[in-house]
């Protein structure tokens, strides 16, 4: 079940500046946050995770489905 964030907060960096989403059940919405903040344009994606969210890995590799890792 796809959630929605229960809040955004804008890191702001000028030309770098990014979304972070923050709430329970987001791993499953990835691909589809993705998609709509990227466009079609998409064709590969780098995630870093820390040990502190490394646990999740597994989880964000089902959600984004088999052909998100070759």
């Amino acid at each position: 079940m796809s959630q929605t964030p229960a809040e955004t907060v804008r890191v702001e960096l000028a030309e770098r500046s990014y979304d972070v989403c923050i709430g329970t059940g987001l791993l499953a919405s990835v691909p589809t946050m993705a998609a709509a903040a990227l466009g079609r344009s998409l064709r590969a994606a780098s995630l870093v995770f820390d040990a502190n969210t490394a646990p999740h890995a597994a989880d964000l590799a089902r959600a984004c489905g088999p052909r998100a890792f070759n």
